[in-house]
């Protein structure tokens, strides 16, 4: 098989282990072990990257909450549910796991890696003070492995659930189309991938450089390029447009009925408009709690980005200076600059706070 020479210098670029500088990927590194303590260690995966399955299938994001319950009992359960859907999984193509939120914990098999060194650490550590007790640090080291254990346990899970339930409908809207079966089933594998924010660099042709470069610079980057790749889909042709619209719409009307009957069902005023604070949000024992993910803080921007537009428009007096809102990088005043500063590492966060004089 031979390709033409820039699709031949594309591959051989992805599949290149060439890496980034040392401080680079050490920055990567320590974004990586972060990221995992701020999101590894809760029930969060059911709904951050599971919020797109629980709104539209809540009965399939039920079985992928017990698959993680059952894996954390046996981790023999993890094999068993491979087994049994292995005929799916080597159907989609995509490796077991594709959970950057946990990838710290298997980059410790890296040489050379500073989270490696940090787990070796703790291991050899007699004890650690936490929470005015002493626990022993073989302990704090084998939560990371439960914590692996479990996102990678739904992520799989939620993946296989979605492409087995939207299979027998991409294929029927497919053929219709006269779009070839190893196309659709492709389209539908990157389809359950972006819904439950995970993306291939292999297939996108990111060489190893250059994710420890985004991982240095982007919070949880591949979770962002799904989220924001699903949205560019909506706009495409084929099963794969047409799996974006539909899952979008289901999301957008699954998601307000959600918690629209959360709020009512506590008594509260929903709270629908992107423009005001509490959105999407429901007061608990004094404390605001809502949906997260990616969709909301999308969503979020998208409805700022359209009242401020709104009021140009108009021309109200309360944008005077409306150019400041386009060129500075301060958050406050760019809603670009406010999205992108959310999703910013903790390095490039705090650098950026320091160059807008923010405390």
């Amino acid at each position: 098989m031979y390709f033409p020479p820039d699709v031949a210098k594309a591959l051989r670029r992805s599949a290149s282990s060439e890496k980034a500088p040392a401080f680079v990927r050490n920055l990567a590194d320590m974004n990586s072990l972060s990221r995992m303590a701020a999101t590894g260690f809760d029930i969060g995966a059911g709904f951050l990257q599971g919020l797109p399955l629980l709104v539209t299938n809540p009965a399939a994001w039920v079985r992928a909450q017990k698959f993680v319950v059952e894996t954390l009992r046996d981790p023999a359960a993890f094999e068993n549910y491979i087994r049994k859907h292995e005929k799916t999984l080597l159907e989609m193509g995509q490796p077991v796991n594709l959970n950057e939120f946990v990838e710290a914990w298997q980059q410790a098999n890296r040489q050379g890696s500073g989270i490696r060194k940090a787990q070796k650490f703790m291991r050899e550590r007699p004890n650690f003070l936490v929470g005015g007790k002493r626990v022993g640090g073989a302990t704090i080291a084998g939560a990371g492995d439960y914590a692996a254990r479990a996102f990678t346990a739904f992520g799989l899970a939620a993946r296989i659930e979605m492409y087995e339930a939207l299979r027998p409908m991409a294929l029927r809207a497919g053929r219709k189309q006269g779009i070839p079966d190893a196309r659709i089933l492709e389209d539908l594998s990157d389809h359950v991938g972006k819904m439950t924010g995970v993306t291939s660099n292999a297939k996108l042709g990111i060489t190893g450089a250059r994710s420890d470069v985004e991982r240095s610079i982007f919070f949880a980057p591949r979770y962002l390029k799904a989220g924001i790749g699903l949205v560019a889909d909506i706009g495409q042709g084929g099963i794969r447009g047409q799996l974006a619209r539909e899952s979008m719409a289901k999301m957008l009307a699954g998601g307000t009925l959600m918690y629209y009957g959360f709020a009512s069902a506590l008594g509260q005023e929903p709270q629908l408009d992107p423009t005001k604070p509490g959105f999407l949000d429901v007061e608990i024992g004094g404390v605001k709690v809502g949906f997260g993910s990616t969709w909301r803080s999308m969503a979020k921007t998208m409805g700022e980005a359209g009242a401020f537009v709104d009021d140009l428009v108009a021309d109200k007096p309360d944008n005077k200076q409306p150019e400041q809102h386009l060129w500075t990088i301060d958050p406050q005043k760019n809603l670009l600059a406010k999205y992108l500063s959310s999703k910013a590492s903790p390095a490039l966060g705090l650098g950026w706070d320091i160059a807008v004089g923010r405390d």
